[in-house]
Order: structure tokens, then sequence, then C-alpha cells
């Protein structure tokens, strides 16, 4: 899983797998994201609604977490996932 999508008291939430250290960078600059709501706080962060979310950030963090989803699947996986994008 590399996303989940939900909503906290009416406002919507993502929930996006991250590196430790890239978390904890983003955590740092973006008033908008928290450790993972329910997750496991070192690997995923929360990205809750707000005025100010840039959406370019978020398409590219919802790219790296499915990226880095990925990477960890073995070798068989990521032929298969690699013969459906040539599908499409």
């Amino acid at each position: 899983m590399f996303l989940l999508n939900s909503s906290l008291s009416g406002a919507a939430l993502s929930n996006l797998k991250v590196t430790p250290d890239h978390g904890a960078m983003l955590r740092d600059i973006y008033p908008y994201i928290h450790a993972g709501w329910h997750m496991n706080k070192k690997h995923w962060i929360s990205i809750y609604e707000d005025e100010d979310l840039d959406p370019d950030l978020v398409i590219d963090l919802v790219h790296s977490s499915y990226e880095l989803v990925v990477s960890k699947l073995n070798k068989l996986q990521r032929q298969r996932i690699a013969a459906l994008q040539a599908i499409t």
C-alpha cells in the first residue's frame, strides 16, 4: 500500500509512504504535513487538507510513494506491474 485517503473531522487527509529522512524533512518544512495518522510514524506522513496545500507537491509525493513501494516488491511482482503498464 502506498496511499490511504480518509477524512478526519470533515477534513480530507492522505497518508503516504516515505523514507524516514524524507518524512522528517517534509514535516519540518510544511505545516500541513504530519506524522502518519494511525500509521507507522517513521515511514508514513499525513497530508491534511489546507488552503496553502501545493498540488504539485502532493502529486510528486504520490509518485514517490508509489515508486518506494514498488521498489520493495520482488522481481516477479515488478515485472507484472511493468507488463500492465505497457498495456495502457
